[in-house]
Parts: structure tokens; C-alpha cells; sequence
């Protein structure tokens, strides 16, 4: 072989070769196989290769062709070599934001190969950054210690029916993420946009569930209401208070809502700890942990998506909207919900305090 026919063909490698005759040698099983009229399917599993390609075999197989792979092709397997995959690495270690497709244009490859070796050769996963609290080690002593708190007080009542409680604030805007939400068309041109306003229309919803499946109306504050001690004791008092007699006269339950300055002001306290059956005071709940609360961890986000897919005229047909979708929230969801606050709070003492999620 002459020099450029080197530079063009270089000679395979020791690996490259016994790659090849291993890849060799299963597609001349697949046409052992196809022959004994074996199922695709099943000679996928037999093989260990792709339905796809005993398809293309058998394809070959019907026009008369040869079963050897076309030269020039698979070369996204073939750089996979060790050289390769530790430069790869190498890289992920030195910054593991870097996208794989950057990656790739570095390393001169296809996107492929890089997918390919990070997911196969490296045992890897590229997972979604998300934005967490920031927990200094006082916060995080706190947290550790108010959840070994909860634990044992929960194990003498291990029957009761705990009462989340949360506030949100819903714009009249779109609301939509960025990472999974989706159009499909044929060009950018035919996307539709999502438009946002600088300053939009805003509401604050107050939610309460229960671990046992129930849940109370929902309520919303007036535009101009400033959600302080005042204005969350008339909520407690003529709203939350009615709605747990109501539901639970023989006071099997317990009431909790975090540190918000509204909910551990003395005034709030004393009511609390006066008229509800069981209580969690500000002492007891762990600090900067939406983490815990279901309303945070879970049913905001999935009403919120609910709600907000499309923009609203107007606060009113978004209060409209939220109250259908708070009352579609069946029972079986909010138990299920609720049921990993326990989960939760355990995770949090394995990990001495910090972060779960």
C-alpha cells in the first residue's frame, strides 16, 4: 500500500481489528439464525445487537448481498478506543457542564460518538441542573435537628393526619420550561412564541391539604392585601379553623406551616397553639425547607402547569382556572404526595441536614 492510500486508509488498530471480527462474526450468526426462521425479535436478545440490524441483514440477505459491513462505516465505534475515552473523561472531570456536543467539536468526532461513549463506555447520564437554597451549616444543623424532632414525635402518633399549608403567587402569564416544553413543526418559522408582560397581573393563593387525601377550598388574597399576621389570622380563623372542624371533629390531625414572618409572629402562635388540636410551632418546623412541603415539592408545580400553559386576560379567569384545577387534584394524588413527607424528612437526616433533591 502506497503513502497516500495510508493517509487515506490508515491500517486498524490491534482493538479495531477484534472489534470488527466480534461485529463480524454476530452478523453471520444473525443469518445462522434467520435461516432456522428465528424471529428479529428474538434474535436480538440471542445475539445481543439492535432489531434494526437483524433487519438490515436479513434485507441483505433477500437482495444477495453480502453480510460484511460496507468499509468506511461504523466509525463512530471504531474512535471509541481507550485513547479516546480517556481524553473524554479527562474532559468531563476538568468541567462537567460542558455539553457534549462542544465536547465532540473538541475531540473532532460526531455528537453520536460522544453520546455513545459517556452513556456505554463511561456509565454516565447527563442530568438537569437545577437551582437549590443555599444552606449555610447553621441551617443545616437546624434542619437535621427539627426533622429527628419530627420523627419522634410522629412515631408516638403514627396515625394522624398532618395539614400542609402554603402560599403562591400566580401571574396571568404563560409559564413554561424551557427544557421540556416542546414544539413540533417543520421550520422555527411555524413555532409559536410565548409572549410575557413586564409587570403581569399577579394573585396569592393560599392551599391546604391533608395527608389523608382531603383538601380545603382554595383561597386567594385581594391585589392590594399585604399577607401579614392580621391578614393570616382572619384567614385561620374564619377559613382554616371552620374547614378543620368540619372535617375532623375529633382533632386527629396536626396543623404545620413553615417560618414565614407572618406565620411565626406571637400572635399567630397563640392562636395556634389555642385553638387547633395539634401544632407544630416555629420551633419545630425545619428552616428553608420547601423540600418538605408538598405543596412545594409537588402540587404548585403540577397546578401551576395546569394553569399557566397559556396566558389569561385577566386575574379573574385566572382565579377561574386555578380553582378547576385545585378541585381536579383527586385524593389519591395528594395522599400519595403527602405520604413522602416521612420519606423526606429521613432523607434529610441521612444527609445530616442538607440538600435531598
Amino acid at each position: 500500500m502506497n503513502k497516500l492510500a495510508l493517509l487515506i486508509y490508515p491500517r486498524p488498530t490491534t482493538e479495531t481489528l477484534a472489534y470488527m471480527n466480534n461485529q463480524e462474526s454476530k452478523r453471520q450468526r444473525v443469518c445462522d439464525l434467520l435461516n432456522a426462521l428465528v424471529t428479529p425479535k428474538e434474535i436480538s436478545r440471542i445475539v445481543g445487537v439492535s432489531v434494526k440490524t437483524v433487519y438490515n441483514v436479513k434485507k441483505r440477505m433477500t437482495m444477495s448481498k453480502t453480510i460484511t459491513r460496507k468499509p468506511g462505516s461504523g466509525g463512530s465505534n471504531k474512535k471509541r478506543t481507550k485513547t479516546f475515552i480517556k481524553a473524554l473523561k479527562s474532559k468531563i472531570l476538568k468541567d462537567p457542564t460542558k455539553s457534549m456536543r462542544k465536547m465532540a467539536i473538541e475531540l473532532k468526532v460526531d455528537n453520536k460518538t460522544v453520546r455513545n461513549a459517556v452513556k456505554y463506555d463511561l456509565k454516565l447520564k447527563s442530568y438537569t441542573r437545577t437551582p437549590k437554597h443555599l444552606l449555610t451549616t447553621a441551617m443545616k444543623e437546624k434542619r437535621l435537628e427539627r426533622c429527628k424532632k419530627i420523627i419522634t414525635w410522629l412515631k408516638k402518633k403514627p396515625s394522624i393526619v398532618i395539614i400542609f399549608s402554603d402560599e403562591k403567587i400566580f401571574t396571568v402569564d404563560a409559564v413554561l420550561n424551557r427544557r421540556n416544553d416542546r414544539f413540533i413543526a417543520e421550520s422555527t418559522a411555524e413555532v409559536k412564541g410565548t409572549f410575557r408582560t413586564k409587570h403581569p397581573a399577579q394573585v396569592m393563593a393560599f392551599g391546604v391539604v391533608a395527608s389523608d387525601g382531603k383538601k380545603m377550598p382554595i383561597k386567594f388574597y385581594k391585589n392590594d392585601e399585604k399577607i401579614n399576621a392580621n391578614t393570616y389570622y382572619k384567614t385561620l380563623r374564619y377559613q382554616v379553623l371552620t374547614w378543620l372542624k368540619a372535617n375532623y371533629p375529633d382533632g386527629n390531625y396536626v396543623w404545620t406551616q413553615d417560618g414565614a414572618p407572618a406565620h411565626t409572629a406571637t400572635k399567630i402562635q397563640d392562636f395556634c397553639k389555642s385553638n387547633f388540636s395539634n401544632f407544630w410551632e416555629s420551633c419545630l418546623w425545619p428552616p428553608s425547607s420547601p423540600d418538605l412541603n408538598p405543596l412545594d415539592y409537588s402540587i404548585w408545580s403540577v397546578l401551576e402547569h395546569a394553569t399557566n400553559r397559556t396566558s389569561h386576560s385577566n386575574v379573574d379567569f385566572l382565579k377561574d382556572i386555578i380553582r378547576e384545577e385545585w378541585d381536579k387534584l383527586s385524593p389519591e394524588y395528594l395522599r400519595n404526595t403527602c405520604a413522602s413527607f416521612r420519606k423526606r424528612v429521613k432523607a434529610v437526616i441521612e444527609k445530616e441536614g442538607g440538600h435531598i433533591e
